[in-house]
């Protein structure tokens, strides 16, 4: 359930109807699979079924990936009650990220074809981005590898990257800087237009909150930190 958080929470303070409806969607996936179900299958079989769905693989969408937070590994799931509740967090996890990057891709298309705008392939490539790093799937480009190793070592370097896309994402408009550098990809002006509105929310939650917590307990929030 800590992907709901960790991975979810730019989500929440930005859609948080989706945000909603995936997380229960998550918790039911980790009751049933420590039942014995298999779900991601049906999870997945959902996902591939959207009419959107060749638009998703045009984009890289992250939605048929491993995720971070799991590394391949059958031992734990061949130990007794652990090896379950494992697998559980895992299918939870997964089904939230997965299910939650094809919602807001959907949402983002639709709204972009209301708009008229070209969905070419340098759009797709853009969106993709910034929806990956919606919900903790930054760009590392050329450092997949590395990426994949580093996170034996240290918890989810695509995680702490989306954070950094997602920022900077009403500049770049989802190309990356090497892209901006060499003139191969000038961004999106929609994913820019989006990426701001995003980044408006969630500060204006983060200052609702924290608003609130100075309320509930004066003098509990640090305004110069």
């Amino acid at each position: 359930a800590s992907g709901i958080v960790i991975q979810g929470w730019k989500t929440l303070m930005t859609h948080p109807t989706i945000w909603k409806s995936n997380a229960l969607t998550s918790l039911r996936s980790m009751a049933k699979t420590y039942g014995k179900e298999n779900v991601m299958r049906e999870i997945q079989s959902e996902i591939i079924s959207r009419p959107n769905y060749d638009l998703m693989q045009k984009a890289k969408l992250d939605v048929g990936v491993k995720e971070e937070a799991f590394p391949e590994s059958k031992i734990l799931e061949k130990v007794p009650y652990l090896g379950r509740v494992h697998k559980s967090s895992d299918v939870g996890y997964t089904t939230f990220t997965h299910k939650t990057r094809a919602d807001l891709f959907d949402m983002f298309i639709e709204k972009a074809q209301k708009n008229g705008v070209d969905i070419d392939q340098q759009f797709l490539t853009n969106l993709g981005r910034f929806t990956n790093s919606m919900v903790g799937r930054g760009n590392v480009g050329h450092y997949t590898k590395a990426a994949d190793i580093t996170n034996v070592l240290f918890f989810s370097p695509r995680n702490l990257k989306s954070h950094i896309d997602t920022v900077t994402a009403p500049i770049t408009g989802g190309a990356s800087a090497r892209e901006l550098l060499k003139g191969d990809n000038t961004g999106s002006g929609f994913v820019r237009k989006e990426a701001a509105m995003n980044l408006m929310k969630m500060v204006a939650s983060t200052a609702t909150i924290l608003a609130v917590a100075n309320a509930l307990r004066p003098n509990s929030v640090d305004a110069d930190a």
